[in-house]
């Protein structure tokens, strides 16, 4: 026996097959109570199983119709069509078993949308466009998708129309040259002939980049940002690797902050490694406290976070990097604490003082200015 729901929509992405029991006073109540348990976990929503609150489907010409599940005054309507096949079945007693073979069409990118809810909701999908601008714009996009796929917490796609695609990559180098200059001091002495001081190249290389973060669910661009690097060597293949990796750890550390862990034998590793993570490096470590909610539109702004220490990186494996404590308490850093890497600020040479000519006092009024 086969009975369809009839969908709200027109078009889903795709259709998960499950295997779901019902039980019931009857037949049909049990294979309802088997359907909502069905479309239930696929679609990712609570509906209440029992019969004499839930109306969800009414037996017309050509089967039955889903319509509508209420219960405790919130309402669900259909968001997928789905098919069924009994399995097995028995009544004794006034209660009836069932097992079906269920399969539910589901709107992919609501079902998404659930599953955003929360830091650590399933793995993300990111489609990387390739980047505009000059020619080292196709390798700053190489170097991103490979960060981003050895990183593991990201599904990378090439193509953003297929379906299930969460965030998109889109971006534009700005501008990458390398400026040289020749500083030629030499010079002939005419007394004797002897040529004295020095040729050098000095150079400056830059790279601009900006990018995009486009949240396709929700159709919003969720970050956005300009990139510079800089350096004083001819050296942009490692400036463009570097601005790849500036982007790389801004968007991480939004999307999925490093989570620092404490194994079983009292070790302290972060939950990443590879090239994300280097040999050396300090990470301050925060206590993830409330999550706050911006007063008007109830969006979550993210958690609280209480500084309680620093960790360095002592090891560095493909998916980990193991860290000690330079700061704080290990106990304070047990409970799943956010890492966010630690930039020291440069250091400014301090400027040397020069003598200033002495002013005269200012004589202060009460702002009234008489002139004669």
């Amino acid at each position: 026996m086969a009975a369809s729901l009839i969908a709200a929509m027109p078009a889903f992405a795709g259709i998960e097959s499950i295997q779901v029991t019902g039980e019931g006073p009857n037949r049909d109540a049990a294979i309802d109570a088997a359907l909502i348990s069905a479309v239930e976990q696929v679609v990712g929503v609570d509906i209440k199983s029992e019969r004499s609150s839930v109306d969800v489907y009414q037996e017309n010409e050509t089967g039955f119709e889903y319509t509508e599940a209420s219960t405790g005054g919130a309402s669900y309507s259909s968001s997928g069509s789905t098919t069924y096949r009994v399995l097995t079945e028995s009544c004794s007693g006034g209660l009836c078993k069932v097992r079906l073979q269920a399969n539910v069409e589901y709107d992919d990118d609501k079902r998404r949308q659930q599953n955003l809810k929360g830091m650590n909701a399933n793995r993300r999908t990111l489609a990387i466009e390739s980047f505009s601008g000059n020619s080292h714009a196709r390798a700053l996009s190489k170097a991103l998708e490979a960060r981003f796929v050895q990183d593991r917490l990201f599904s990378v796609v090439a193509d953003q129309s297929k379906p299930g695609v969460d965030y998109v990559l889109r971006g534009k180098v700005l501008e990458a040259k390398t400026s040289r200059q020749i500083i030629d001091t030499r010079k002939t002495l005419e007394l004797t002939g002897e040529t004295v001081g020095s040729k050098s190249t000095q150079y400056s290389s830059k790279v601009i980049v900006e990018y995009q973060m486009v949240d396709l669910i929700n159709n919003q661009i969720k970050w956005s940002a300009k990139v510079p690097t800089t350096s004083s060597r001819d050296n942009l293949p490692l400036l463009i690797d570097i601005s790849s990796r500036k982007i790389f750890d801004q968007l991480k550390d939004n999307i999925y902050p490093l989570i620092l862990l404490n194994t079983s034998d009292g070790n302290l590793v972060l939950n990443s490694g590879g090239k994300t993570v280097q040999e050396g490096e300090l990470f301050d470590i925060y206590a993830v406290g409330e999550e706050m909610f911006d007063p008007y539109t109830k969006e979550s702004l993210g958690y609280t976070e209480n500084k309680v220490g620093r960790v360095k990186v002592d090891r560095v494996q493909f998916k980990t990097a193991y860290v000690s404590v330079v700061s704080g308490s290990k106990e304070a850093m047990l409970d799943l604490p956010i890492a966010r890497r630690f930039t020291p600020k440069a250091k400014v040479s301090p400027k040397r003082a020069t003598k200033q000519a002495s002013t005269a006092p200012i004589e202060r009024t009460s702002g009234i200015i008489i002139g004669g």
